[in-house]
């Protein structure tokens, strides 16, 4: 993987890098300990790990995850596509209230 150049990790909020007041579209959150991280939290999408899980999910959520393993899925992949399922979800309901608070129902 290249990396990318000072000037655009700190424009896209890189927790390695200085906060910038106006880095978009991804800041690391106040609270966040970034000194502790040994891995940009944007390398873990691209792990091909992920890209299974997030293919699999697709197959989990409407009950089709054995016809996309050809067979009994392994633990860790179900176990992946229940946290992502909990994130999916959990981004849904915050979608829902912010639409809310704008008055868009």
């Amino acid at each position: 993987m290249k990396s990318n150049p000072p000037e655009l990790r700190v424009a896209i909020g890189c927790g390695y890098e200085a906060p910038q007041a106006n880095a978009r579209p991804w800041q690391a959150p106040a609270d966040a300990d970034v000194d502790s991280w040994t891995v940009c939290p944007g390398y873990t999408t691209t792990l091909p790990e992920t890209i299974d899980i997030a293919r699999a999910w697709v197959h989990w959520r409407v009950g089709e995850l054995a016809s996309y393993c050809d067979g009994p899925a392994c633990i860790p992949l179900v176990s992946g596509c229940e946290a992502l399922a909990g994130i999916v979800a959990g981004f849904e309901s915050y979608s829902v209230r912010e639409r809310q608070k704008r008055g868009a129902g």
